[in-house]
């Protein structure tokens, strides 16, 4: 069950992770009978623009993460993963064009992000040696 008929959703992957989505749950599911898993889809589903239009708004996709009943849960690939206020402020952190490739949205590419994350980190080092020699 859950403890509101509006949802917060972060709109993280495509709105630089500032922006709220309130999505608004039809009455039935109110019922206490519909799993966590069911509710977190249902939200998904009625966060899409053409189900609930918001202007300049985009839809909730993979990367986003809702937050119900005070815990926080990310969009992945295939379903959800509850995360923590400390997680969501590290996934923010991360470059928006790497975010749906990260380790919270897409977990089986996150031994390629890292590489990813040590190339950029080994470049920019290389560039600011280069520098300090010039």
């Amino acid at each position: 069950m859950i403890n509101e008929t509006k949802i917060k959703v972060h709109m993280v992957a495509n709105d630089h992770g500032e922006a709220i989505r309130m999505v608004q749950l039809p009455k039935r599911f109110e019922v206490p009978q519909f799993s966590l898993e069911y509710l977190l889809e249902a939200v998904f589903m009625n966060g899409q623009n053409d189900i609930q239009p918001i202007p300049m708004t985009c839809s909730v996709s993979i990367g986003d993460v809702i937050e119900m009943n005070g815990k926080f849960h990310v969009v992945q690939s295939m379903g959800f993963q509850e995360m923590t206020a400390e997680e969501l402020e590290e996934y923010k952190a991360i470059d928006e064009n790497d975010r749906t490739w990260s380790k919270f949205v897409r977990p089986e590419f996150a031994a390629k992000m890292a590489a990813k994350e040590t190339q950029r980190l080994e470049k920019r080092l290389a560039e600011a040696e280069a520098e300090a020699v010039n």
